[in-house]
């Protein structure tokens, strides 16, 4: 008898991990690119492309959390739920940083 969970009954996960890894790597690049400006004296440039790259990176959870209620809505009502509560955190700490960053 073995200890390992029962496979049959977990969601599947793959379009979250796939939005975490494509976030990720994208951000990577990015970033990448934004340094490869900065060493080439395209300082200007260097900070546009770096600010993309930070925001794709802060977006990536978010997107995530997105794609896991999609995922979720069917099998797991709470679990998807969950993440729209966080969704909907997320989003008010937004606008309350941006409203007292004035």
């Amino acid at each position: 008898m073995t200890n390992q969970p029962n496979e049959d009954h977990r969601p599947d996960a793959q379009r979250t991990i796939q939005a975490l890894t494509t976030g990720t790597v994208l951000s990577v690049a990015v970033l990448s690119l934004g340094f490869v400006l900065r060493l080439a004296g395209q300082s200007a440039a260097a900070d546009t492309v770096s600010t993309i790259g930070v925001v794709v990176l802060l977006a990536t959870p978010a997107a995530a959390l997105v794609t896991t209620a999609v995922e979720l809505r069917g099998a797991q009502r709470s679990a998807a739920a969950l993440a729209v509560l966080v969704l909907v955190i997320l989003a008010g700490a937004t606008v309350l940083a941006l409203l007292t960053s004035r």
